[in-house]
């Protein structure tokens, strides 16, 4: 491109050398570089010249700043900008190739008040342009934009470029806004969850309702919510020990239910007689067929055990008593 300009810089130079300035307008308009000039006269000189083109592209590569009013006149082919384009159409017009701008044949000088209005709105678009990338962090430079616009005059507003972008702007503002008060809304109930989880502390049997409120409170969160609880994992590690405590009681609570039987069946022996042997004999069956667990829940072996003596003592008694008894028949 750099080049391309460079190589046009040249030629209308060349141009610039050759060709004689148009004679000077005569119209009606006025005074002319006062109330109007023609599109294309960049230096208002009242010709349009190999010159004019050569103040585009000096514009174009940045060796001169063209006002306000002079970059209206530049822009001849009405692209809303001035380029090297602009300078190939003034050369074209000044060696006769064509004999109009698409940006029309006069442009007519805004009033003071007018240009006024321009640097007001333009101040303005720059405001609004500065916005950048929306984030919560610009509500400040958005609410300030907004303001400076609302300040301008009914006039000034219609030379605002921008308040197409201010108004998305604040669309997205709001959407951020709105996002960031649900969010927190999100983050205080998940601490409500998070502080019912941490209030569980050392899970026991007599915490299983904690955990159980703990975990209501989880499920009835919204996905979002969800994703703010920071405890989840200690819930999930108490109700897997909780589950682990119940079984644990479930099964003693078995073995002691069993070890009450054997219990019972040693209460029901009574006092030991000979015809108690059955009875002691089935209670001690039952006692041996107890886990190692379930007979440290016994209360009654020593019972059982003082029967057992009782009813050999009674055994004994009963087969000397047949011996003594046989004996004496014998004589």
């Amino acid at each position: 491109m750099k080049r391309k300009i460079a190589l046009i810089l040249s030629f209308v130079i060349t141009i610039c050398s050759l060709v004689s300035p148009a004679n000077a307008l005569e119209t009606n308009k006025g005074v002319y570089g006062v109330d109007y000039v023609k599109y294309g006269d960049v230096d208002y000189d009242t010709s349009i010249a190999a010159t004019d083109a050569l103040r585009v592209l000096q514009a174009v590569v940045g060796n001169i700043t063209l006002d306000l009013h002079q970059n209206e006149v530049a822009d001849v082919d009405n692209d809303s900008r001035i380029s090297s384009a602009d300078a190939l159409v003034i050369l074209r017009y000044v060696v006769g190739k064509t004999n109009e701008f698409s940006a029309g044949e006069f442009y007519s000088f805004k009033q003071e008040d007018d240009t006024t209005d321009q640097t007001a709105a333009m101040a303005v678009d720059a405001m609004i342009e500065a916005i950048g990338v929306v984030t919560l962090e610009k509500e400040d430079v958005i609410t300030a934009a907004r303001e400076a616009y609302e300040a301008l005059t009914d006039a000034q507003k219609e030379y605002v470029t921008k308040l197409g972008v201010l108004e998305q702007a604040e669309t997205k503002l709001a959407e951020l806004k709105a996002q960031a008060e649900q969010e927190a809304k999100d983050k205080a109930a998940a601490k409500v969850v998070d502080d019912a989880i941490t209030a569980i502390g050392t899970v026991t049997l007599d915490k299983e309702d904690a955990i159980a409120l703990a975990r209501e409170a989880y499920e009835a969160l919204t996905d979002a919510q969800k994703n703010f609880v920071a405890n989840l994992a200690v819930l999930e590690a108490a109700e897997v020990t909780l589950a682990g405590l119940k079984e644990e009681s479930e099964r003693e609570a078995n073995d002691r239910a069993t070890a009450k039987a054997v219990d019972d069946q040693i209460i029901a022996i009574g006092t030991v007689t000979l015809d108690k042997e059955d009875a002691i004999s089935s209670a001690r069956e039952a006692y041996e067929a107890l886990t190692d667990t379930q007979k440290e829940y016994v209360t009654k072996l020593g019972v059982l055990e003082t029967a057992e003596e009782t009813l050999a003592d009674l055994k004994a008694q009963a087969e000397q008593e047949a011996k003594d008894k046989a004996a004496a028949k014998a004589v």
